[in-house]
């Protein structure tokens, strides 16, 4: 009876999730086609629809997370949005907490209207301070790309140029006139931290200004390469180059963390790739200081969602350096499956953290990839933090080992895995010395094998000559009786004696 009743309490928890998830759709698609109409969202409306909040929790703070974001979108200020929700339901305070943390990545993954940001200025143009010549110092030749922090262009420094060489760098003009976005950081304080890196395989920062229109910008060392999805798109490079270039980016995350920077925003866009292979890590328009007390962190994380770590999501005051590991690691999964490792849309990948379940792309890395990088991946992205590597330098460190065919010490490999690596690693000094071992096994085995036949023909020899010692006194015998010597004897018995 107990069984039958468990059994039922499971079909109906079972049940209430998936009402719970198609209800949460359902306000998302809504939410979306007002926003698109410029009609206003209430939390009232959406509470209407709910029928047990308690019961509802993905369906709750899609309601809350619609109202957040359309708020920000007509500018207002998250931070006073968040109180007057909470003021006006108090019982919903842990909801509302929870969806304002949330709703800055949510601003930069879930597509909201393109409107909201200012368009990218055209090119060929100029831009900047004024030099002594009257031209502006940087000549803007074309737009790499955006998000949600700025628009990032390629430019020639024209202070730094000369007649033989041409100083080209990477511009970011930043989106600072518009209010509401969940950013922690102006671009002064990007371009700050980003100049204490140094790295071969991470962007460092020049200068930053402000002009005198209000714009900010900064510019960073140019990285010649593309973004890391349009690399994998265009080139089809292999497991093991893919491998490669995460290896060299968790060797940036090493020094990011180094001088005591989160970056909080890994994804492939973020990550430049270039013909021969090489990467970088770009944009620190998301970072934080680690330093930074827990409680300023919440309601003003970014990021992309679709890599975002479970404490990057909803519990704010835990985010920190290994939150970054847990994203590099997802873009890992994401390499070598071409899956996103927690669901294609946001109601996906809340759902997926709010259960802490299953990811199917862990299940697609047994067919793509060995034991060792499936357990490399699957520590990176365990739920829990303290699960994880701690630091960079131990991912960079197994996937150092991975890719030279080495052993990983905390996966406890058997003689069997070593000897197997140790032959991947050196086939052909395996198999010369696996033939040197065989060559002398031979020659013990023949030298042992002369021993033998030789001992035998001496005893033989032994044995041959006592019985010959033994026919002598019948041969004398023989003779005393007939007086007589016989003509012969036979040659078998007596080989040695002469007729």
């Amino acid at each position: 009876m107990t069984t039958n009743s468990s059994a039922s309490v499971m079909r109906e928890n079972e049940s209430l999730t998936d009402a719970d998830l198609e209800l949460a759709c359902e306000i998302e698609k809504d939410g979306r086609r007002r926003e698109s109409l410029g009609a206003r969202i209430a939390l009232s409306d959406y509470l209407r629809w709910i029928p047990e909040p308690t019961h509802y929790p993905l369906a709750l703070d899609a309601a809350i997370d619609m109202v957040l974001r359309t708020a920000q979108v007509r500018g207002n200020r998250i931070e006073e949005v968040k109180k007057s929700l909470t003021t006006k339901y108090p019982e919903f305070e842990s909801q509302i907490t929870r969806a304002s943390a949330l709703s800055g990545l949510l601003l930069s993954t879930a597509s909201l209207s393109s409107a909201a940001y200012p368009e990218p200025l055209d090119t060929p143009s100029e831009f900047g301070p004024l030099l002594s010549d009257g031209e502006p110092r940087y000549h803007l030749k074309e737009l790499l790309g955006g998000g949600s922090s700025g628009w990032v262009y390629k430019a020639v420094d024209r202070q730094m140029s000369s007649r033989f060489n041409t100083a080209l760098v990477a511009l970011k003009i930043y989106h600072d006139n518009i209010a509401g976005i969940a950013r922690p950081t102006t671009s002064f304080e990007e371009a700050t931290r980003a100049r204490l890196i140094d790295h071969p395989n991470a962007v460092r920062a020049y200068d930053r200004e402000i002009l005198s229109t209000g714009e900010s910008y900064a510019v960073f060392s140019f990285a010649e390469g593309i973004p890391m999805n349009e690399w994998i798109e265009n080139e089809k490079p292999s497991i093991r180059e893919r491998v490669r270039v995460i290896r060299d980016i968790a060797s940036a995350l090493t020094e990011v963390h180094r001088v005591g920077i989160i970056h909080g925003d890994i994804k492939p866009a973020n990550i430049l790739v270039n013909a021969e292979g090489r990467a970088w890590l770009t944009d620190f328009g998301h970072a934080f200081d680690a330093a930074c007390p827990p409680q300023d962190r919440v309601g003003k994380l970014g990021g992309n969602l679709a890599f975002a770590s479970p404490e990057q999501v909803s519990d704010p005051e835990n985010f920190g350096t290994v939150s970054d590991i847990f994203s590099l690691s997802s873009l890992l999964i994401w390499a070598v499956t071409n899956e996103l490792p927690m669901g294609i849309r946001a109601s996906e990948v809340l759902e997926t953290i709010h259960r802490k379940a299953s990811r199917p792309a862990l299940e697609s890395m047994k067919r793509l990839a060995d034991a060792d990088l499936r357990e490399i991946t699957r520590r990176g992205v365990a739920w829990n933090p303290t699960a994880r590597c701690q630091t960079a330098d131990e991912l960079t460190q197994d996937l150092t080992n991975w890719l030279e065919y080495r052993p990983i010490d905390w996966l406890k490999p058997s003689l069997g895995r070593k000897l197997k690596l140790v032959d991947r690693r050196r086939p052909i000094s395996v198999k010369v010395a696996m033939l040197g071992v065989s060559t002398i096994a031979l020659l013990t085995g023949f030298n042992l094998f002369l021993q033998d036949a030789t001992s035998d023909a001496v005893h033989a020899q032994e044995v041959l000559n006592k019985q010959l010692q033994g026919q002598q006194p019948t041969l004398e015998k023989l003779i005393d009786q007939t007086g007589t010597e016989p003509r012969s004897l036979p040659t078998e018995t007596s080989p040695n004696l002469q007729p």
